[in-house]
């Protein structure tokens, strides 16, 4: 038999915690949040960038037209009138020469011009004349004298000014250091700690790169879900620093020589309140504010027609002088086989160069989207206090106030993150926060939920050893039922215990006949306890039950019976465990059912009382469960309750006057549920039974016995255990054969025994 044992924490002492959870709980949120805040797990930063993207769509830059910005993009009609990228170095150099010659301040290239140009003629000559050599045709490669070098052409129109190239970096090492144009000042210690770095770098060919007016980087890093929301203004790179695409366009555009850095200084805990690294970049005339690695937050426009001139029309003289006079030009590619489209909180397919161009709109306009660096710490504070805040409500059991100050504290997280985009450009994160506070009342609220069910279980756990579980509920009800006293009702009264009992507590210790006991009476509780009956107590291996008190059951007799047969299941089972630890051990138990009226409440002294019942019809049950060993059956039922159950496999099995009582009670044998009932089988055996009875109660012994031989031979009888109850009856006959009762012997049997 399966033994389980353990100990767990008692409702008194589940209780007496309670007072610092509502405290240590709400703490261990806070706790969490700030490791959260700390950690800034990918879920965490995936809901703050879509609550900032979403900001961003109801609200974007506004776009002015007029601002000295343009892209030159190279895009798919460009490619079909011009050629496959790469074009001939030549015609950049025609390209470059068109924009200066149309006013153009700045060139910045969002290109790298990493490789020579192969269709150079001084490039294409030696393998020309061994092509033609090999196929006998004559050419004198000799005869042209210095061939143009495409390479050389595009330096020297380069080294006329204000271009500026562009370099990759690279997450593979190589030694490549690409040239440093600009002289980059830091104002405070360690920039190079907090800038972006990366182990290698694709750069522009010497030969340009060493003539241009400025060289910066055009690599940007995009966040987890591929969009591009942060671009570096400077970079660190084996020990130096490097300027961005963007920041070297501006540089050149402000006719500068230097760019600041400046880094924080401040003191350990300002750096905490206020934040550490970059804090902003100095480009002549212009300031801007970064993150505290140097970049700048994409402020989108969404893409914008007017933005785009594209090359053809540059290199065929159709552009607009007043597009590019005075302008940055940004030359890039928007089209598709180039593989330069990025996804940005507006446009999930936009050309890479839009974001350099809408960064330098940001920095001449001077509109940022900034995160401040004391943004965390104010969310967090407004955690904490309204933490607090519904701490203490739901401390003293205010949960409506608890509830207020929740909305109050969402109210001004969500609203004042909406006011500070929509008036200051400013990003401040509701989510953790907001989630955070729905953690701590949904915690407080659970933990005081749990402290008054722990009190509940704590009052029924004191009463549980004086009343019935479904009495306390009537009780928690109605208080004022605890008073000495009952009422009147017909109920049904169940009395179990086990056969030969004594035998098998002789052969365990005491510990083991505690863990068997409770091992037997927990299945057998929950029959009863299924069925809707009330356990009255326990009487060692006794178990008293009651139907219909103190919930109303107007089946209360069928679902007794049916209570039996499910211990009878049950017992089955336990069996098939208990031969596994004690083999040719089988429980066999007794169980009498009986239903008539009595007084059931609350009975005993008004110091100390049980809820049970009184009554004739009680003590009958308890004698009918005595006489179930004598009948050789499991289950007896008095008239009574068979009466209100009829529709169970039951076969009448004596009248009989049970020990200390006068009136003769007939009993039932209970055999199975209704489907057994209509099995023809059981009504034939039942048919037989019936005039087997009748034929011993007129005395015609002869006619009995022989109808008590066939019964006992039946199948269904024997399927039903019913053969020692047979010759029983055979015994009984054959004594009265020999020995017949008097002539107005009315069948009935008395009981010597309980």
């Amino acid at each position: 038999m399966a033994v389980k044992s353990g100990a767990s924490l008692s409702f008194r002492d589940f209780s007496s915690l309670i007072p610092y959870l509502r405290w240590l709980a709400p703490l261990g949120v806070v706790l969490v949040c700030a490791l959260l805040q700390w950690w800034q797990p990918p879920f965490l930063q995936a809901a703050r960038v879509a609550v900032f993207d979403f900001y961003v769509a109801q609200q974007p830059r506004p776009y002015d037209p007029n601002l000295p910005v343009r892209i030159v993009d190279v895009d798919d009609e460009s490619l079909e009138r011009l050629g496959q990228w790469p074009w001939p170095r030549t015609r950049t150099a025609r390209l470059i020469d068109a924009l200066r010659n149309a006013g153009a301040k700045v060139i910045a290239f969002d290109v790298v011009f990493a490789d020579p140009d192969r269709t150079s003629l001084s490039r294409l000559l030696p393998d020309l004349a061994a092509d033609f050599a090999a196929n006998n045709i004559k050419f004198d490669a000799a005869k042209i004298v210095n061939p143009p070098d495409n390479d050389l052409i595009l330096a020297q129109t380069v080294a006329e000014g204000n271009v500026v190239t562009g370099f990759a970096f690279l997450g593979s090492r190589n030694d490549t250091i690409p040239a440093g144009k600009s002289i980059i000042l830091t104002q405070g210690e360690g920039a190079e700690n907090h800038l972006l770095g990366f182990p290698g770098v694709l750069k522009t060919l010497d030969i340009i790169e060493d003539v241009a007016a400025g060289n910066g980087a055009f690599s940007a890093v995009p966040d987890p879900d591929g969009v591009i929301r942060m671009l570096p203004l400077a970079y660190s790179y084996k020990g130096a620093l490097y300027p961005s695409l963007v920041v070297e366009a501006l540089r050149v555009y402000s006719d500068a020589n230097s760019m600041l850095l400046e880094v924080s200084r401040a003191h350990p805990v300002w750096q905490f309140l206020a934040g550490g690294g970059v804090q902003k970049i100095r480009i002549g005339e212009y300031s801007v504010p970064t993150d505290e690695r140097g970049r700048i937050r994409l402020y989108d426009s969404g893409s914008k027609v007017s933005r785009y001139l594209p090359a053809w029309e540059v290199l065929a003289g159709e552009t607009d002088p007043d597009e590019l006079a005075g302008a940055i030009i940004f030359v890039g590619t928007s089209a598709m086989g180039l593989s330069d489209i990025r996804a940005t909180p507006l446009d999930r397919a936009a050309a890479g160069v839009e974001v350099h161009a809408q960064i330098a709109e940001q920095i001449l306009t001077g509109v940022y989207l900034v995160r401040p660096a004391w943004g965390n710490r104010a969310e967090f504070a407004v955690f904490i206090v309204f933490s607090i805040l519904i701490s203490m409500a739901s401390g003293r059991k205010r949960t409506g106030l608890a509830s207020i100050y929740l909305i109050m504290g969402e109210v001004i997280l969500l609203g004042g993150s909406g006011a500070a985009f929509g008036y200051h450009s400013l990003l401040l994160d509701p989510v953790l926060p907001g989630v955070g506070l729905l953690a701590v009342l949904g915690i407080v609220v659970s933990v005081g939920y749990a402290g008054a069910v722990a009190e509940r279980q704590r009052v029924r756990s004191a009463f549980n050893r004086y009343l019935a579980p479904a009495a306390i509920d009537r009780l928690v009800t109605n208080p004022g039922q605890l008073r000495l006293g009952g009422e009147m009702r017909t109920m049904t009264f169940m009395f179990s215990d086990i056969r030969g009992f004594t035998t098998i507590s002789e052969r365990l210790e005491p510990e083991e006949l505690t863990r068997f006991i409770n091992n037997f009476l927990t299945p057998m509780t929950n029959a009863i306890l299924e069925t809707g009956g009330t356990i009255d107590k326990y009487m060692g291996d006794c178990i008293m039950a009651f139907w219909n008190a103190p919930l109303d059951d107007p089946n209360h007799a069928e679902n007794a019976c049916r209570a039996a047969l499910l211990m009878l299941k049950a017992l089955d089972e336990l069996n098939a465990e208990l031969d596994a630890v004690m083999p040719g051990t089988n429980l066999a138990i007794g169980i009498g059912i009986n239903s008539g009226p009595c007084c059931v409440g609350n009975l005993g002294s008004e110091y100390r009382f049980d809820y049970s019942v009184l009554g004739n019809d009680v003590n009958i049950a308890s004698r009918l469960e005595g006489q179930s060993k004598a009948y050789s059956l499991t289950a007896l039922v008095g008239e009574n309750a068979r009466a209100l159950a009829p529709q169970f496999a039951m076969l009448e099995l004596d009248q009989i006057i049970v020990k200390g009582k006068t009136a003769p009670v007939t009993v039932w044998g209970l055999l199975g549920d209704e489907s057994m009932q209509v099995e023809p089988d059981f009504a034939a055996l039942s048919d037989d039974h019936a005039r087997m009875l009748s034929r011993y109660r007129a005395q015609d012994w002869a006619a009995a016995a022989q109808l008590t031989d066939g019964l006992g031979r039946n199948e269904m009888a024997i399927r039903l255990g019913l053969v020692e109850f047979y010759q029983l009856y055979a015994e009984r006959i054959a004594s009265y054969a020999a020995s017949p009762p008097s002539a107005d012997w009315d069948g009935v049997y008395v009981a010597l025994s309980k």
